[in-house]
């Protein structure tokens, strides 16, 4: 028998097989790498100084969206012609990963959102004091639930670095990637029907604009949320039927199995085939789902409710049948929560009692007041609303169009419905809203898909086509808008981290720091010796005060004799999220540091382009 017989025989392809495959795939490979090329070269000529209040769409070249729009062409003619490899599909996945993701590092070299720069500031702490404090007065929660973070130093003490920035600069490729990896666990759970698979992969990437994969505690809590719901779904999977048992005979309970059972036997419709495992195996998986609930329950205060709503419903809808991991997950977060984040409860339980059943302010508390902002940050914001309606609605339409083949997605509706309910209970610092997003994409992708290939049997022509390219492109510019919209404020310059390194070098421990706003790149070192005053974040009459009297009243901030030393930084990222939320009023911040320069009580000890950092001068001129 012939080597190349054999590997026929054995279900490895040959020679023939894969220049047949390049032969008839290889255009949508040329393609995909054109387009990476085009997209490269775009970069080349983006001006960033350009940015207006729209962020990094206002300077990408048309080049750069041509690029794009060809890849997701690709995807979506091979998608329609139903047979093409997986490792094509998933080829085109990740260059739209890449294509995305890494713009921004690659244009700016710095890390983007200020809150990264604070995450990277807990990992120095616990490299230089090996522990965490879940008593300090600052970014508390992050001691309290170091999960991530100590995997963080971990992971930068073995590679040899001093910090982690170059890993947090890259954070957003990796996650995705990770979550590129989970979705399709999920989804091969939801549906035996490969082209609604990818096509939800596709949906949730040019959807998910909620920006929750960078360097943070909740993009890990996550992709773990995502592995341990798709273990469940793929190997503790329950058959779907009802069990006899003394309590089914009771005539009304019998009564309620009745109506039940034909809801089941349509969720059947459209369910994967059980993953047979013995039972070692399922101890092994369950130890692991557990382990991964458990570092879930360490990093993150949200998604360990998120995980037990998702798991709970998935079980009462017998759609798994793990009975005890909800109970085994809920008495982990409650460990954890009265004996390790035992501090941070009692600073914070009157805030969490009030906000319990206020599911109005809880949601209108995430929505930024349009009536206040720059124009074009009005506009960023609504078309984010459009893009979450939109697709809201195609979901919609989507399962309606599922029910009329007969297909009930329960275990799909199940992840949908528990983090929807979350809003009644917290606002979650302002952000539910946009968490209940992340949490439900995964379904709501899967069917806004569905509005497309409703049934396995469905055979899609070129009209179809069009209309789901057109659909794609309209998510992805709304994707740049709603995900992009705010990078004048989140890019921050070299300048700009000169001037923190400044600080951080000379700064002694308790020092009092004023700053224009909390939009600009510190406490990513010794962040534990600095008391920080924003400007924007201050009560309306201490706001109203430092406009009508900069001076007078920063000069007696300053002059604090509680701290040892007391500094004042104003940045042009600060001015550009004060201008653009609507903070203070427009140049406000410029005017300050003007007034500040104008001023003989005030010395500028460090400045540049971006940056001016004065102290107070203890000696003015016509004093004694």
């Amino acid at each position: 028998m012939t080597h190349s017989k054999l590997a026929v025989q054995q279900g490895v392809p040959s020679w023939t097989t894969l220049l047949g495959h390049m032969k008839r795939w290889g255009w949508s490979l040329a393609v995909l790498v054109v387009a990476v090329v085009i997209w490269s070269l775009s970069l080349r000529y983006v001006d960033l100084d350009a940015m207006n209040d729209i962020g990094l769409l206002s300077v990408l070249p048309i080049t750069y969206f041509v690029a794009l729009f060809a890849l997701i062409a690709s995807f979506c003619v091979l998608l329609c012609r139903n047979d093409a490899p997986d490792a094509v599909l998933a080829l085109h996945i990740l260059a739209l990963i890449v294509m995305i993701q890494s713009t921004p590092p690659l244009l700016y070299g710095t890390l983007r959102y200020s809150w990264a720069w604070k995450h990277v500031g807990i990992v120095d702490y616990i490299m230089r004091h090996q522990s965490v404090n879940p008593a300090i007065r600052n970014l508390d929660a992050y001691h309290n639930w170091p999960g991530f973070f100590t995997l963080s130093a971990l992971i930068t003490e073995v590679a040899g670095l001093d910090s982690p920035l170059i890993l947090a600069v890259w954070a957003g490729v990796f996650f995705d990637i990770l979550f590129f990896g989970a979705l399709l666990l999920v989804y091969r759970t939801l549906t035996d029907d490969r082209r609604l698979s990818w096509l939800g992969i596709l949906i949730f990437f040019l959807t998910n604009w909620i920006g929750q994969d960078y360097y943070c505690p909740q993009a890990m809590a996550y992709f773990l949320y995502l592995v341990v719901v798709g273990v469940c779904l793929t190997w503790f999977r329950s058959s779907l039927t009802l069990q006899p048992s003394k309590v089914s005979q009771w005539p009304l309970v019998r009564h309620g199995l009745s109506l039940i059972e034909p809801l089941l036997d349509r969720a059947r419709t459209g369910a994967v085939e059980i993953e047979k495992s013995d039972s070692f195996t399922r101890v092994v998986l369950m130890s692991l789902t557990i382990l991964a609930a458990f570092a879930i329950v360490a990093s993150h205060q949200l998604t360990p409710v998120m995980l037990i709503g998702a798991i709970l419903f998935l079980s009462l809808a017998r759609q798994i049948n793990t009975r005890g991991l909800p109970a085994i997950v809920i008495l982990l977060t409650l460990t954890w929560i009265l004996f390790v984040a035992t501090r941070f409860l009692g600073n914070n339980i009157q805030d969490i009692i009030d906000s319990a059943g206020q599911v109005s302010g809880n949601v209108s508390s995430n929505l930024i007041d349009v009536d206040t902002t720059s124009p074009g940050q009005s506009l960023v914001a609504l078309i984010g609303r459009i893009l979450t309606i939109s697709i809201w609605l195609l979901a919609f339409l989507g399962g309606i169009r599922r029910l009329t083949t007969g297909s009930i997605d329960l275990a799909a509706i199940m992840l949908m419905v528990g983090p929807t309910l979350i809003p009644v209970g917290n606002a979650y610092g302002g952000e539910i809203l946009f968490r209940v997003y992340l949490f439900t994409i995964p379904s709501i992708a899967f069917f806004a898909a569905s509005f497309f290939y409703p049934s396995k049997h469905t055979q899609r022509g070129w009209l179809w086509l069009g209309a789901l390219y057109i659909v794609c492109t309209l998510f992805l510019i709304g994707y740049f808008f709603a995900n992009l919209g705010k990078d004048r404020q989140y890019r921050f310059t070299q300048d700009e981290i000169a001037g923190a390194n400044y600080l951080i070098d000379f700064a002694p421990q308790n020092t009092l720091l004023i700053t224009g706003s909390t939009n600009y790149p510190f406490q990513f070192r010794n962040y534990e010796y600095f008391v920080s005053v924003p400007i924007t974040s201050e009560p309306k009459e201490s706001r109203d005060a430092v406009v009508a009297d900069p001076v007078g009243v920063l000069s007696r901030w300053l002059d604090n004799p509680s701290y040892t030393a007391t500094y004042l930084i104003l940045t042009r990222s600060q001015a550009i999220a004060s201008d653009a939320l609507g903070y203070l009023p427009p140049g406000e911040l410029d005017r300050i540091e003007q007034a500040l320069r104008a001023s003989d009580r005030f010395i500028p000890v460090f400045q540049n382009h971006d940056v001016v950092i004065f102290v107070l001068n203890k000696q003015p001129s016509g004093e004694p």
